[in-house]
């Protein structure tokens, strides 16, 4: 892309011109114009009837005293900030931002451009950018991004996703050996709800074949957030709730703190949880640091835990496999375990609990045998279907014999 070599002043080029067409469609309200160079982007919003402010903002103090002597405006007022350190707390209509998103992977110099480069990769700034937005855009406003092929647009998607926003193409340009994208960005309406609700600094964590997981911030604390898919027809987050609401007062899974419907079509649509901190369970069997007490410890206590399901005659499933399934806490005197994911429990008279989890065990050997616990698979599995022809505790305690956990 033909770009001017003065770092002090970004000249218009295509990306501006293309980005400031955007502008003049969608602009309105309070506008934000972030990185405002020549100050293109701010004329053009501020000589828009539905704009009432622009705030011009700054990294370099040059360029600012260029775009002020260049671009003045009755609307427009100029401030000098590294992306929103300086801006005071307030919320905007419009935010527009026409980044340096050009990749720099120069390791040796790292000699940067910083009207020119966003990054390693392109996007570093953009992200960075995505992770304050929210928080100074009103829940009716929009963001209207440029960006370029070479910045990676699946990266950009993704992390557009990632703090809770959504997004449309509304223009883009081929130029050179690179395609020019401006995307019309507004915040997810579940985020928009989770706010006010009282969930702040929301991001997208994880997904499943059912549900979205969310983080954030409630009463000061980390929670977790759990989305059921819109395209997921069955009910798996109502019984999800319920099983975790039976099995608290046995210390089993996590708290529900509040279950509710965003949009009124499903009983539940998501529920918030405390946030378990923690390593998977392959993290901990594999950490140099977990010794062969930890991993007795570990084994006892989700057998423990297993066993009790199994009276309860709440079968959990996917304890066959449950990578992620399993928060393991290191504490000074005893390990903290948490179970997650009870959306596919259900009451049956004959749960294999135990079962399941002993069958990880043998799968898990190799890493249970580097940290001290001997299994006799054979064995091991023999004992298992002992229990699960007679649940009871004498069978119980020949599977703890076969790991050698009975003394222990």
């Amino acid at each position: 892309m033909n770009k001017t070599h003065d770092e002090s002043v970004y000249e218009p080029q295509e990306d501006s011109f293309l980005l400031a067409k955007s502008v003049a469609l969608f602009a309105r309200g309070s506008v934000l114009d972030m990185g405002t160079g020549s100050g293109i982007q701010a004329i053009t919003a501020a000589q828009q009837k539905n704009v009432e402010s622009v705030l011009a903002v700054d990294v370099n103090k040059q360029t600012l005293a260029y775009a002020k002597e260049h671009s003045r405006h009755e609307k427009i007022a100029y401030q000098y900030s590294d992306l929103f350190k300086h801006i005071k707390k307030q919320q905007f209509d419009t935010i527009i931002f026409n980044p340096p998103y050009l990749p720099n992977e120069d390791t040796v110099q790292k000699v940067w451009n910083i009207a020119l480069e966003g990054g390693k990769k392109g996007y570093e700034l953009i992200e960075r950018f995505m992770g304050q937005a929210s928080n100074y855009l009103k829940d009716s406003g929009i963001i209207l991004l440029l960006f370029s092929s070479l910045t990676h647009q699946a990266k950009v998607d993704e992390i557009i996703k990632k703090y809770g926003l959504m997004s449309v193409k509304t223009d883009e340009q081929k130029i050179d050996f690179e395609t020019l994208y401006v995307y019309k960005i507004i915040k997810d309406p579940f985020i928009v709800h989770l706010n006010k609700k009282g969930i702040q600094e929301v991001q997208r964590f994880t997904h499943g074949k059912r549900g979205v997981i969310y983080t954030g911030l409630y009463r000061n604390k980390k929670v977790a957030i759990k989305q059921q898919k819109r395209e997921t027809k069955t009910y798996t987050l109502i019984n999800e709730v319920a099983t975790l609401k039976k099995l608290r007062r046995y210390k089993i899974g996590q708290p529900v703190l509040f279950a509710e419907h965003a949009d009124g079509e499903q009983p539940f649509t998501y529920f918030v949880y405390p946030f378990a901190e923690g390593q998977f369970v392959l993290e901990f069997l594999q950490d140099t640091e977990t010794t062969p007490q930890d991993v007795k410890n570990f084994v006892q206590q989700l057998l423990k835990t297993m066993r009790q399901l199994d009276t309860l005659h709440i079968n959990k499933e996917e304890m066959h496999h449950p990578l992620k399934h399993i928060i393991v806490q290191k504490r000074s005197k005893k390990l903290g375990i948490t179970l997650l994911d009870f959306e596919r429990a259900k009451y049956t008279p004959k749960p294999h609990n135990v079962s399941q989890f002993c069958e990880f065990l043998c799968r898990a050997r190799s890493m249970l045998q580097k940290k001290g616990l001997q299994i006799s698979v054979q064995k091991l599995r023999s004992a298992v279907q002992q229990y699960q022809t007679e649940q009871n505790e004498e069978n119980m305690e020949k599977i703890l014999k076969m790991l050698k956990l009975a003394n222990s």
